[in-house]
C-alpha cells in the first residue's frame, strides 16, 4: 500500500494544482468580458496539457480503487482541456456547433469528476 500513498501524496499535489486552474477559469467565465474568457480559455487549455503529462509520471497506484479514480480524474481533465479549445472557437467564431461539443465534454469531465471521488471514498 505504500505505492498507493506514495502516489495520493503526488496526485493530490496535481490534483491541487488543476483544480485552482479550473476554478480560475470559471471565475473568469463567469465574471469576465470577451477578451478576458477567450484569453483565461486559451490560457487553461495550454495549462493543463502538460499537467496532464506529468500524470504519467506519477507512481503506479496498487489498489484498484486508487487506478480508477486515476484513471477518471486524468479522462475528466483530458475532456476540460479539449472542452476549453472547443469555447475558444464558439467565443472567437461563433461556432454554436463547437459551444455544444463543449459543453458535451464539459458534462462528461464532471462526471468523471464525481467518479472519481467516490472510487477514493470507496463507494
Amino acid at each position: 500500500m505504500s505505492n498507493d500513498k506514495e502516489f495520493l501524496d503526488a496526485f493530490l499535489k496535481l490534483k491541487t494544482e488543476l483544480d485552482d486552474t479550473v476554478y480560475k477559469l470559471e471565475d473568469v467565465v463567469i465574471n469576465g468580458n470577451l477578451e478576458e474568457k477567450v484569453a483565461a480559455l486559451k490560457e487553461a487549455e495550454e495549462t493543463l496539457l502538460p499537467a496532464l503529462e506529468r500524470f504519467d509520471t506519477l507512481p503506479e497506484p496498487e489498489a484498484e480503487n486508487v487506478k480508477n479514480a486515476r484513471d477518471s480524474y486524468k479522462k475528466a481533465m483530458q475532456l476540460y482541456q479539449q472542452a476549453c479549445g472547443h469555447y475558444v472557437k464558439l467565443l472567437t467564431e461563433q461556432n454554436r456547433e463547437e459551444g455544444k461539443d463543449g459543453a458535451y465534454k464539459m458534462k462528461q469531465a464532471g462526471d468523471l469528476f464525481v467518479k472519481a471521488s467516490e472510487y477514493l471514498e470507496g463507494k
